[in-house]
């Protein structure tokens, strides 16, 4: 009797575990979006902002105030061509204005910049969380969350959950081929020995 084959079977489980590995379903679908921001990712732009401030060749364009509660940029035009691309890998001074506003960073009304028009113009900044004596307090600042990124990490977390479901549901397959595999070759062991003893029979 000709061996039973689970090839096919085999064959489908593994495409299904490519298309789990080479799908993206533990981000947003969306090109144009990215997964939900993590601690890890908040602490990385206050982070790099401690460090231009801690940096004193950047004074001349960026640093505390004279109290340390708060910093200012000393010319926005020169601070986007020279120290945004070198730590943020951007030269918009209004996109940087817009990161900072997420996370809770206020614009300080300055006397120096009265009257003062165009990109060059004195920008100052503060949040009751980030003092240059206080690096304590950085753990406190926090970005803020709007309706679309409360959309995109329930998306998030409803695909993360179909995958693992997914990945359960695979697993399984794979205990149950291994066990039809034994029993398919215990069965065909079987018809062996059987045709075995039937050809021993009919010599006789």
């Amino acid at each position: 009797m000709e061996q039973i084959s689970w090839d096919a079977n085999q064959k489908s489980i593994n495409q299904v575990q490519e298309k789990l590995s080479e799908t993206h379903l533990l981000c947003p679908p969306s090109p144009n979006t990215s997964c939900p921001s993590s601690p890890g990712s908040q602490r990385q732009f206050v982070g790099k902002l401690v460090e231009i401030l801690n940096d004193m060749s950047n004074s001349n364009l960026i640093s505390w105030n004279q109290s340390g509660t708060s910093f200012i940029v000393k010319d926005s035009e020169t601070f986007s061509q020279v120290i945004l691309p070198k730590y943020f890998k951007t030269n918009n001074f209004n996109s940087f204005v817009r990161q900072l506003n997420m996370y809770n960073f206020h614009k300080v009304k300055n006397a120096n910049s009265k009257g003062v028009k165009g990109e060059d113009q004195i920008w100052e900044f503060e949040n009751e969380n980030f003092i240059r004596d206080k690096p304590h307090l950085l753990v406190n600042i926090k970005r803020k969350a709007n309706e679309k990124d409360n959309g995109i990490q329930a998306q998030f977390y409803d695909l993360q959950n179909k995958y693992n479901e997914l990945f359960i549901y695979v697993k399984h397959l794979q205990e149950d081929l291994i066990k039809v595999k034994e029993d398919n070759r215990i069965l065909n062991n079987m018809i062996e020995n059987l045709k075995n003893y039937t050809d021993e029979k009919c010599k006789y």
